[in-house]
């Protein structure tokens, strides 16, 4: 059975004290004792809320709960391992509509192989066994806003990195301050629409309806821009190529990183829609 390991207090605790590397809530899965002790003393050094479980099976129960924005997943686990762990977390997420979650693998094999193996199985990112204390901050700061895998391009990285661009949403608030609540009109109207859009993609994409993605690509893409998060006007700026050229194979990763960097701007965006 798995055993959470006390954060020290309940989801949040601590944030905003100097230091904080990564505001959300992490789940460790591994398998061995003394590998779960050294991540559990990290991270309570490093003041990030977690909880660790050691084997797959409990992993997938508490990654129902939706409380976690990342997972450290051991790749060699009996019975389930991590790479069966994600594929399950995938499938889940893709079941229920869910945004996709970052799965980081934690291995001591770091070569060609093993993170083809990983990234085909779901993974986003590794990290090195040993884990040190300077590499795992360095992993947390890099997921604190969403990444890619880590065989990604620079650009990709960067294009990700600004999720929302304040300057962006302060032009539209004042071009639209003429009219009482329009600015909350498009804010909701954008998240709505963003969600429909990616929904559909996704149904195009499993149909292999290269033109059905292009056009909900190019809309999002206009739509993103229009409110300042050019981080998935981006991403969806290269859906659209592919889908006017029919190439369809890079897609699929390309929506989960929508995805991801949609759940990310959407509490931006809400804290503006209760502000005005």
């Amino acid at each position: 059975m798995g055993f959470p390991v006390d954060s020290g207090g309940p989801v949040g605790e601590g944030i905003g004290r100097s230091g904080k590397v990564y505001s959300g809530r992490v789940l460790v899965v591994e398998d061995i004792l003394v590998n779960r002790e050294v991540m559990a003393g990290m991270l309570r050094g490093l003041d990030v809320a977690f909880d660790v479980v050691d084997n797959g099976e409990d992993a997938l129960g508490l990654v129902e709960s939706r409380i976690y924005s990342l997972v450290f997943m051991d790749v060699q686990m009996p019975v389930m391992d991590g790479l069966q762990t994600t594929r399950r977390i995938r499938e889940m997420e893709k079941r229920l509509g869910w945004p996709r979650m970052p799965v980081i693998a934690l291995t001591a094999l770091v070569i060609g192989g093993d993170c083809r193996e990983c990234r085909e199985a779901g993974m986003d990112d590794l990290l090195e066994k040993p884990v040190m204390r300077k590499s795992l901050r360095e992993k947390l700061r890099r997921w604190e806003v969403g990444s890619i895998f880590v065989e990604a391009s620079a650009s990709t990285v960067d294009a990700v990195k600004g999720i929302v661009d304040e300057g962006a949403l302060a032009q539209l608030k004042e071009l639209l301050a003429s009219v009482p609540g329009r600015y909350r009109m498009v804010l909701e109207r954008y998240l709505e629409s963003a969600h429909t859009l990616l929904r559909e993609m996704g149904l195009h994409l499993d149909a292999g309806h290269a033109e059905g993605v292009y056009r909900a690509a190019h809309q999002l893409k206009s739509q993103s821009g229009s409110v300042g998060v050019m981080a998935l006007s981006t991403l969806c700026s290269r859906i659209e190529v592919l889908g006017r050229q029919g190439q369809l194979g890079e897609v699929a990763d390309l929506l989960a990183q929508s995805l991801l960097v949609l759940s990310q701007a959407e509490p931006v965006l809400q804290q503006e829609i209760s502000r005005s």
